[in-house]
């Protein structure tokens, strides 16, 4: 499903991508600018200290695609750009670290280092010094990767496809489900919360699949949990919550393509706009 775009006088699509907290009260983003007719394509990184006081401003930019971006402490992010590069550094700016013979489609966050995902079942890790590549068997799409804090790494694809990382080889799980998982959270080796098409929002917890019911119509490409409550995200249908049995509407005027979490917010991001949530308020500015 096409995601929806806002496109400027001058004919630009505007897409905000990955966001994260940056100084306590502020956040950094990647910003996306498109012109398909002139063929050109500009990738941003932007930054504010306070949320409250203005929206992030340009630190750095980038003639083409960057694909993702992982904000790994306060002062530093990788990105990974024209497909097979990814660059590390401050956000204003990152330098090149190393070049994959893969296209990369998303960074995801570990302990040491970074996850790299990309085409045709491409996964590796980097940990600053040493690449270590673990291609998911016969090239299956993936989407994500996820790290667990007791150290359980797991990947999500198509067709129901959950792997989960044992001595550097990834082994299937069957969940028995048709729909594409297009995000996961591994909490611990036996618990991973997972969304995707048709709706899919469920919990592996043991060998217990519990599939919530979700709101009609709904594909969710975002997952993050938030104050002990785990929010997803259904795109420009807005932002969902899991109750005990159910996925219900939390809020519908937010885009919720990206979700990020920390101790103090939840971040939002998706077509030309940024929504933050501290529990009690939201606060959002849109990119024009």
């Amino acid at each position: 499903m096409a995601r929806e775009k806002y496109v400027t006088k001058d004919g630009f699509s505007i897409e905000v991508a990955e966001a994260f907290t940056y100084n306590s009260e502020g956040l950094s983003c990647l910003v996306i600018q498109s012109n398909e007719d002139r063929d050109i394509h500009l990738s941003e990184i932007k930054n504010c200290d306070d949320f409250t006081q203005g929206g992030p401003e340009l630190v750095f930019e980038f003639r083409g695609w960057i694909y993702s971006m992982l904000q790994t402490d306060n002062q530093h992010v990788y990105v990974a750009h024209s497909g097979k590069t990814l660059r590390y550094g401050p956000h204003a700016n990152p330098q090149v670290a190393l070049s994959v013979d893969a296209d990369i489609t998303k960074l995801c966050a570990s302990a040491r280092g970074v996850w790299i995902v990309g085409l045709r079942g491409y996964v590796a890790h980097f940990n600053g010094t040493t690449l270590s590549e673990y291609p998911i068997p016969n090239g299956a799409h993936v989407y994500l990767v996820s790290e667990a804090p007791d150290g359980s790494v797991f990947a999500c694809g198509d067709g129901g496809g959950l792997y989960r990382l044992n001595s550097g080889q990834w082994n299937k799980i069957d969940l028995s489900i048709g729909a594409d998982i297009f995000r996961i959270i591994a909490q611990a080796a036996d618990r991973v919360w997972m969304v995707g098409s048709n709706g899919l929002c469920a919990l592996l917890d043991g060998a217990e699949l519990r599939v919530f019911s979700p709101p009609d119509d709904r594909n969710y490409r975002a997952i993050a949990e938030y104050k002990g409550r785990m929010f997803v995200g259904a795109g420009h249908l807005g932002l969902d919550v899991i109750d005990e049995l159910n996925v219900v509407s939390f809020k519908e005027n937010v885009y919720s393509y990206y979700l990020y979490s920390d101790d103090e917010y939840l971040v939002s991001t998706g077509f030309n706009q940024i929504c933050r949530f501290d529990g009690n308020q939201w606060l959002g500015t849109e990119f024009r």
